[in-house]
């Protein structure tokens, strides 16, 4: 009961990162060509500017610029042991902005990630933190958002803290399983070969040690995108 109830004060110690309907164009470990998606991406109406709030409170800790990548972003620091990116930004909010550029006229460089001191920036959950934009390696306008823990930099689910906020009533929809009988210990519908199945009434047989896949989509309320 006591862990139930830390968690479920973690959860509602969290707000929303925007000020707009909140629905996901991407979510956490989604297979991408070259590797899973480490957080979660916010859709922000196809447009840029949008209001991005600290979900939290904590610190500015970091404030990173590049032309690719997570082109730019903001990296807030919470005392719970947790970090939150906010990434593809258009602006940071003004004592960032600030900082951000006495750096780059310093150091003569555009790109640069910029470091805080704890407490330089402290900031209050639902603080305005940055505009949303298109930045670095996005492909359409949008917030993504990940959370780390601050110490390892371990990359963590944002849904962990913010299922709340997200509406999800859609359950997933399988379509097919494919089989993995492993070789010389499992058998399955009379053969060793990995072979695609259809769900239905149909019962199978299996023997031994058998593995299997699945293809499946989840969804979620009001959007159209498969997960």
């Amino acid at each position: 009961m006591q862990l139930f109830v830390s968690l479920l004060l973690a959860a509602l110690s969290f707000g929303s990162p925007v000020h707009i309907h909140v629905q996901l164009a991407g979510n956490f470990g989604e297979p991408r060509p070259n590797h899973f998606h480490g957080g979660i991406d916010v859709k922000t109406e196809r447009g840029v500017n949008f209001g991005i709030y600290s979900i939290a409170d904590g610190y500015v800790s970091r404030a990173i610029v590049g032309e690719y990548g997570f082109g730019k972003a903001l990296v807030i620091a919470h005392p719970n042991g947790y970090s939150s990116f906010y990434v593809h930004l258009n602006r940071f909010a003004p004592q960032v902005q600030a900082a951000v550029e006495r750096w780059q006229y310093a150091h003569h460089s555009y790109n640069g990630d910029v470091h805080f001191r704890p407490g330089e920036i402290p900031v209050s959950k639902g603080q305005f933190v940055a505009l949303s934009g298109n930045t670095g390696a996005s492909q359409g306008p949008h917030l993504h958002l990940e959370m780390h823990q601050t110490a390892t930099g371990n990359l963590m689910d944002p849904l962990n803290w913010l299922s709340h906020i997200v509406p999800d009533t859609e359950s997933p929809t399988a379509y097919s399983f494919k089989s993995y009988p492993q070789a010389g210990k499992g058998v399955f519908q009379n053969t060793q070969e990995s072979r695609i199945y259809s769900f239905g009434n149909t019962r199978y047989r299996a023997w031994g040690k058998v593995g299997f896949g699945t293809w499946a989509y989840d969804h979620m309320d009001s959007v159209y995108n498969n997960y």
